[in-house]
């Protein structure tokens, strides 16, 4: 099993690129609960493909995605972020 898990606080109002390094089939990707923000995520760093309030989190399986972008609605959240393929 590959697997991939990091935290880390984003303060930026433009996408950051979570890089994974292999081609992911489960992400679990949470909002903490002591952000201040939502966290908006996309699939290819331009569109708008989720948010998430503080708190909150995703799951997707059966998914192919080697690279997912967060960025902070407007002020700082952090988000950690789990991900493996079998």
């Amino acid at each position: 099993m590959i697997f991939y898990y990091s935290e880390k606080l984003v303060t930026a109002a433009t996408y950051t690129v979570i890089n994974l390094g292999f081609v992911a089939k489960n992400i679990i990707l949470v909002n903490n609960v002591d952000s201040t923000e939502d966290i908006q995520f996309s699939w290819d760093g331009t569109n708008l493909a989720g948010e998430l309030a503080i708190g909150e989190p995703l799951t997707l399986s059966g998914i192919d995605t080697g690279q997912i972008w967060v960025k902070s609605a407007s002020g700082g959240m952090t988000y950690r972020i789990w991900a493996w393929a079998n």
